[in-house]
């Protein structure tokens, strides 16, 4: 929905609770030009965020030992 600065003015109020209701956006014009965009605030996922992916995931191999070899063997030891 477009309209006026002055009409969103007028009708403030009423239009917070249809945009709410409705989901839709408006597009607050001014001179023709749109200046504004006023949105709907988007629901807050419900439930803790702390352990939301608990039980999701699972460990493939050995996690304790290195992927790679001893630094010392891709050193150069014949610098002498």
């Amino acid at each position: 929905m477009e309209l006026p600065a002055a009409q969103f003015r007028v009708r403030f109020f009423e239009l917070l609770d249809e945009i709410a209701a409705s989901g839709e956006e408006v597009v607050i014009t001014k001179h023709g030009k749109a200046v504004v965009r006023v949105i709907p605030e988007r629901a807050k996922p419900s439930g803790p965020v702390h352990g939301c992916m608990a039980g999701r995931g699972a460990v493939l191999g050995d996690i304790v030992s290195p992927v790679l070899p001893p630094l010392d063997e891709f050193i150069d030891n014949d610098l002498d």
